[in-house]
């Protein structure tokens, strides 16, 4: 049965869910995405295999669907998979670049970029919903390492609204399957794409709400282009009620709250349960919230904040967890992205412990950038490569080689793991045994998220 689903994330927004129960057939279906585990698994542990354990049917199907999507045998935790998606609130990403007087080259929006992708790595997002994204115009970005940036700019002198979405790798191929297919209202406060999963369309957006302090009119408007962003779908009607044209938007925030009160919470701390503090008295808020239809609520597992993710932000993480049924058929390979979106051939790093080196591609980076003071994130980009091509040249493989000089630790690791997995296979009701591995597999990744960053 092919259904639409959609979610929205919010800021300055209300948490609007309404627990019903929903058949199971209706359930959507994703590829997660597990970059560091699968590298773990995958590189360090090749001969880990199912043999062993008692597969159900389902199982079977999943796991075959697994091999014929990414050709690897994948972990366990596979079979029984969670979606995770995030939102967040940047506070002010602009594309400001500053050239220091050493010749040193920053840039606070690059900087915030590649921040949100590690916090993406470290807490496994399929998609991370950004706000106060403060980008001139709209458009798409490709980031790096697979990652896809989609922004609706802020409008007017760049001091309102902007929002954004950071597709992960396999997030990226679903949007490309899907036709590319993104739109934004001219406010700059809403955004939404269409990702085609293995049941159909999956419509996944970020919105940016306007605060007490603006005006009326400014209200009024985001809640009709909210409407606009729910109604111009085939699907049933959302849970969400928007005003009409003569309904103030005051009085829609009082029934959005009556309506939150109403709600029944996850058991969490205020640390988890927070998305913002006040910078001077420190008084926790929640500003930053998702939506989503009434039909697919039963999807949600957990919703919480993430206090520890650092971040150059006041507000926190929030982490919107959905659960995701195995998937039961083979789905179709993943298009093949464009040519222009291909990583190209690595470059010779290592070079850059040299301080000549270094300050030789710093100083062409400068003059690169004086030359072109009028640039974006992709000239930014290019004029990376191009010092990196001219001064560091290219390395002599393109395979990965973190792994050199650390066989052996990488070996007793993944002896160690399966050790530890027959152990559970053995007793799968020992608590012990069950937290054992747990322990082994967090310290595995550590080892080798450590060693990925030296290389």
């Amino acid at each position: 049965m092919r259904r639409t689903c959609l979610c929205a994330m919010l800021s300055f927004g209300y948490l609007l869910f309404k627990a019903t129960v929903s058949s199971p057939g209706g359930m959507f279906r994703l590829h997660s995405y597990w970059s560091t585990d699968a590298d773990v698994l995958h590189d360090t542990c090749p001969h880990m295999t199912f043999r062993s354990v008692r597969l159900t049917r389902a199982a079977r199907r999943n796991l075959q669907y697994q091999r014929d999507f990414d050709g690897n045998v994948p972990h366990f935790r596979h079979l029984h998979t969670t979606c995770h998606l995030g939102f967040h609130n940047v506070r002010t990403m602009r594309h400001a670049i500053t050239l220091h007087s050493d010749d040193t080259v920053t840039s606070s929006g690059h900087e915030t970029v590649v921040n949100m992708k590690q916090r993406m790595i470290q807490f496994h997002m399929y998609v991370l919903a950004l706000s106060e994204v403060r980008l001139p115009g709209s458009g798409s970005v490709d980031v790096g390492d697979g990652f896809l940036l989609i922004y609706a700019g802020s409008p007017g002198d760049g001091s309102l609204g902007g929002v954004a979405l950071l597709l992960s790798p396999s997030a990226a191929r679903s949007w490309r399957q899907a036709g590319s297919r993104a739109k934004h209202w001219d406010s700059g406060r809403e955004l939404r794409i269409s990702l085609r999963c293995p049941e159909g369309l999956w419509h996944v957006g970020s919105a940016y709400g306007p605060t007490e302090q603006q005006d009326a009119l400014v209200k009024d408007q985001f809640y009709q282009d909210l409407r606009a962003f729910w109604h111009d779908l085939p699907a049933p009607l959302p849970l969400c009620w928007v005003p009409t044209d003569s309904v103030p938007a005051t009085a829609t925030a009082a029934v959005c709250f009556s309506m939150l009160q109403r709600l029944v919470y996850y058991a969490h701390d205020l640390q988890h349960t927070a998305s913002w503090y006040h910078a001077r008295w420190h008084t926790p808020g929640l500003l930053d919230l998702a939506l989503c239809r009434q039909s697919d609520s039963a999807f949600v597992t957990d919703v919480q904040a993430l206090p520890h993710a650092e971040t150059d932000s006041d507000h926190r993480i929030m982490l919107l967890s959905l659960r995701a049924r195995p998937v039961l058929g083979c789905a179709p390979a993943p298009a093949a992205p464009p040519s222009a979106s291909v990583r190209p051939r690595p470059l010779a790093v290592h070079k850059l412990r040299d301080p000549a080196t270094r300050q030789q591609f710093c100083a062409h980076i400068s003059r690169s950038l004086q030359a072109d003071p009028g640039g974006d994130f992709d000239s930014f980009a290019m004029h990376m490569r191009a010092a990196g091509e001219q001064t560091l040249g290219l390395a002599e493989s393109a395979v990965s080689t973190w792994r050199s000089g650390h066989e052996d630790e990488l070996r007793q690791f993944a002896s160690a793991r399966q050790a530890a997995f027959e152990a559970t296979v053995r007793s799968p009701h020992d608590a012990h045994a069950a937290q054992h591995l747990r322990n082994i597999r967090h310290h595995n990744r550590a080892v080798v998220r450590r060693l990925k960053t030296a290389w």
